[in-house]
């Protein structure tokens, strides 16, 4: 069985799987975790959701977020590469999520919603 969730098993070697990866990891973030938009743009304002992808990609700890437990960084560098880069796409896109919500703080409560909903 393969270690990525339903959006990735109906790609299957397409072009969007690299998408689909970042999706699911994206998703789990937030479903599995509760590491939602609206949890990061309250408590991730300092460049940690881009520290945690940058020391994913170089494989530097150094570059992990102060504060952050080690095992999270440990466990996912030792993937394999293309699961290891799905999940930094995953903090890129979750920094995304968080720049819109700080561009609109007003609509909050509809990022939480839609981060609840499963794909």
């Amino acid at each position: 069985m393969k270690p990525y969730g339903k959006i990735a098993d109906l790609v299957l070697l397409d072009s969007f799987e690299g998408i689909a990866l970042i999706t699911d990891a994206r998703h789990e973030q937030a479903s599995v975790h509760s590491y939602t938009a609206v949890h990061d743009f309250l408590t991730h304002e300092n460049g940690e959701l881009q520290q945690a992808a940058t020391a994913i990609i170089l494989c530097d700890c150094h570059y992990w977020p102060s504060g952050w437990p080690i095992e999270i960084y440990h466990n996912i560098i030792e993937k394999p590469t293309k699961e290891r880069f799905a999940h930094a796409g995953a903090f890129c896109a979750a920094e995304i999520d968080r720049l819109n919500i700080a561009m609109h703080p007003d609509q909050a409560d509809i990022y939480h919603e839609k981060s609840k909903r499963s794909f």
